[in-house]
């Protein structure tokens, strides 16, 4: 896919985002420094794993770039249960030896 590819009628569609992506990194950074998570495995497939994961268990949450952001504790919430979820699995079963 080429970058035109976004463009519908004209209009580019390219600065539309699931605003969970950036939120799940956001988390994920600070949740896995807790001390539960020690000793885990921080390697790029375990991590990408976890991201994937918790983003597909999180309703999407499309927002485009004049979009005014406001912080939801609730949705925070939600996002850090479906990353704490996606850890367990990761951790009890990593996707390499």
């Amino acid at each position: 896919m080429k970058g035109s590819d976004y463009t519908v009628k004209g209009y580019s569609l390219k600065e539309m985002r699931n605003e969970n992506e950036k939120s799940v990194c956001r988390l994920m950074d600070k949740i896995i420094d807790r001390e539960e998570y020690s000793g885990m495995c921080l390697c790029g497939v375990c991590m990408e794993d976890i991201y994937g994961l918790a983003l597909n268990n999180l309703p999407p949450r499309y927002k485009h770039s004049r979009t005014i952001k406001l912080k939801d504790k609730k949705i925070d919430m939600e996002i850090e249960n479906a990353i704490k979820e996606a850890i367990k699995i990761v951790k009890r079963s990593p996707n390499h030896s």
